[in-house]
């Protein structure tokens, strides 16, 4: 039953086939309908609404449609019939309405919940046999207030809450992008998703356009690298729905690169400017040196930007391999000016300039200072004691025009390993080197340089700079950390994530999980120094994701499934899901008189 705005009550006599009306005193006012499937008639009347303007709407059950009356029961429409498009029914059995007059239904049958307006225009639906969230096991009674819809999930024995849909277009989702540089032998391929908020979530169509061009219409486009001019393309994806509706573009881009004679350009972007007493600049400077002594790898070029801790002693030049007997050769830019190494268009100005010195199809880019991941990288004392590299600036320098992704970006500092950086620069970088923890000044450079042979992928190239840094690690007896990402499958991690987490909200909601055994979960995961007090513990603010999610899957099973695609998201067999490769050793933090952190 209902009641109107003035008091009235209107019953659904289902086994009468009627609608009867009383006074809020119980007084009969009226009554109709009967027996058939006729204007008016109904066949088991299971639900009745009144909209603002005191119009009656009823679910006629059997009849498998929504009725609309005046007050008095003068028919004035009807919507519906038997069956699973969007408007049609499965045994009607709840009907209420919103305070802008919009028309829901519980479609029984169909295991879903359908949006109407008031003159019976379908305008949305939600819903599919099932038990997971969102999903509905014959779904009964409906109710909605507060800007949400409450479903009572009769089979599935809960009730589910909503927002209310509106009309939407679909949207589409780039989910792989296999590069974001293409060279000479490789093909891009890239998988698309169309999704529809109405009751029919398969797409009509796909359309994918290179430059404004349409050059593919499935789910899955690729295109070798020789079908395209050098330089950069934006790739765009739409889809179309049954309804003809297509919607918003998605884009991403790709640089092809022009056949090269080299396969990686190194471009090191050092900065020694900070109140360490030039450490920094003088490990940066026996580098160096051992890059000019050891570097020989035909496939190679450097570009280096070095700044030390005194005014106007930035340096800027490339280095070519030694070859048939001759030494590595160094290239000076003369009358470079001092650099802000803070400044985000000096990183862009160096890795510009660095790409058109170098020429290559593949880019490794290393950023060596002090790291803190919350706030950034290279702090630079010229500019101020607490002038650095945000991480939005970091996204601003290498997404400025002009300038190619970057294949590999090792941040070589401390506490750079964060979900969050690598979500920021997923569209500019293929793979990020990182360490959760403390990073040691190790600059190995000219040995990351040897690891480049012939055909080597990004993923791989990664790997084997990583297993290096490890190696030197291990030789000190230093605790360290170490991680290779595919931040390209960031995306989909923070979806995960967020899945979980509004799932345990909703088992605290319901009184499934107390905040306390949450609580009692963070601080049995491994945590990473933020505070700068050397020790791992609940005070500092960064978690190991893995370990938070093996947690929250061992303590909490109710929430194993959602933790599970967490965990599936992040261990994927490589180069499938975001950990690439890592490794990490315990153990007490040496004096830093042994050996310089990076983070000081």
């Amino acid at each position: 039953m209902t009641v109107d705005q003035t008091g009235n009550i209107y019953v659904a006599d289902s086994y009468n086939h009627r609608i009867q009306k009383f006074t809020s005193a119980g007084v009969w006012l009226a009554g109709w309908g009967s027996l058939g499937s006729g204007a008016g008639q109904f066949n088991y009347p299971w639900s009745v609404a009144v909209d603002s303007s005191g119009a009656v709407y009823v679910a006629d059950k059997d009849n498998h449609r929504i009725q609309k009356f005046t007050g008095n029961g003068t028919w004035l429409a009807s919507w519906g019939g038997v069956g699973a498009a969007p408007g049609q029914f499965s045994g009607p059995t709840a009907v209420v309405v919103d305070s802008s007059n919009n028309v829901y239904v519980t479609d029984t049958g169909n295991n879903r919940i359908q949006k109407f307006t008031s003159a019976g225009v379908w305008l949305a639906s939600w819903g599919a046999y099932g038990s997971g969230g969102g999903q509905l096991n014959l779904p009964w009674a409906l109710a909605v207030g507060g800007g949400k819809v409450y479903v009572a999930d009769t089979e599935n024995d809960r009730l589910q809450i909503f927002r209310p849909m509106s009309v939407t277009k679909p949207f589409a989702t780039i989910q792989h992008f296999s590069a974001t540089t293409l060279v000479p032998g490789e093909t891009l391929t890239a998988v698309g998703l169309g999704q529809d908020s109405d009751a029919t979530p398969e797409v009509a169509a796909y359309e994918w356009r290179v430059d404004d061009v349409v050059l593919g219409t499935s789910a899955t486009f690729t295109r070798t690298a020789e079908a395209f001019s050098a330089g950069t393309h934006t790739l765009t994806l739409r889809v179309r729905d049954g309804e003809g509706e297509y919607s918003d573009p998605v884009s991403r881009q790709v640089y092809v690169s022009a056949p090269s004679t080299i396969q990686w350009g190194m471009l090191l972007y050092l900065d020694g400017d900070y109140g360490d007493g030039g450490k920094l600049a003088s490990a940066y400077s026996e580098m160096i040196a051992d890059l000019l002594r050891s570097f020989n790898n035909p496939l190679v070029r450097i570009a280096v930007q070095v700044d030390g801790p005194k005014f106007n002693d930035t340096r800027r030049f490339w280095i070519d391999p030694a070859t048939n007997g001759h030494p590595a050769q160094l290239n000076e830019i003369p009358n470079v000016q001092e650099q802000a190494m803070d400044d985000p268009a000096a990183l862009t100005d160096f890795v510009r300039w660095g790409q058109g010195i170098l020429h290559a199809p593949h880019y490794y880019l290393a950023i060596a200072n002090h790291g803190q991941g919350f706030q950034g990288i290279a702090w630079d004392q010229m500019s101020g004691t607490d002038a650095y590299l945000t991480v939005a600036e970091l996204h601003q320098a290498l997404s400025a025009p002009g300038v190619a992704p970057i294949d590999i970006l090792h941040l070589d500092a401390c506490s750079m390993d964060l979900l969050e950086l690598a979500y920021e620069l997923r569209q500019q970088v293929r793979v990020l080197i990182a360490s959760q923890y403390r990073s040691w000044s190790f600059f190995a450079y000219d040995i990351y340089a040897k690891d480049v042979q012939a055909e080597i992928t990004p993923v791989g190239l990664a790997q084997r700079i990583m297993r290096d840094y490890a190696d030197l690690a291990k030789s000190y007896g230093y605790p360290f950390t170490i991680a290779a990402l595919n931040v390209q499958r960031t995306e989909p991690v923070l979806t995960a994530v967020d899945q979980l987490a509004v799932h345990l909200n909703a088992l605290v909601a319901n009184g499934q999980l107390s905040r306390a055994q949450l609580t009692a979960i963070r601080q049995q995961s491994q945590t990473f120094d933020s505070n700068g007090d050397l020790v791992n513990n609940e005070l500092d603010w960064y978690v190991d994701l893995l370990d938070w999610v093996r947690q929250v899957k061992l303590n909490v099973p109710q929430a194993a499934v959602a933790a599970q695609l967490v965990l599936d998201e992040l261990e994927l067999p490589a180069p499938g899901g975001l950990i690439l490769a890592q490794e990490a050793r315990s153990g007490e933090l040496p004096s830093t008189s042994d050996k310089l952190y990076a983070d000081l």
